[in-house]
């Protein structure tokens, strides 16, 4: 199970949420925050979802 909408960046893709905090926060180059993310995306497997919206991810989507 994914929390769709906690912490998660609405208008960014499923990747670049994912690779925020270690670019930003613990001082990733893009690659290998990118690489590291796909790895545990595939993890929880989301590997095929990395160019879709946090709000794409479930079968119900929030409006409001």
């Amino acid at each position: 199970m994914a929390f769709l909408h906690f912490n998660l960046f609405p208008h960014m893709k499923v990747l670049r949420n994912v690779n925020e905090a270690p670019i930003h926060v613990l001082g990733f180059f893009s690659g290998e925050a990118e690489e590291r993310a796909k790895e545990l995306l595939d993890l929880v497997r989301l590997g095929g979802k990395l160019d879709e919206y946090p709000s794409r991810l479930s079968g119900t989507s929030s409006k409001g």
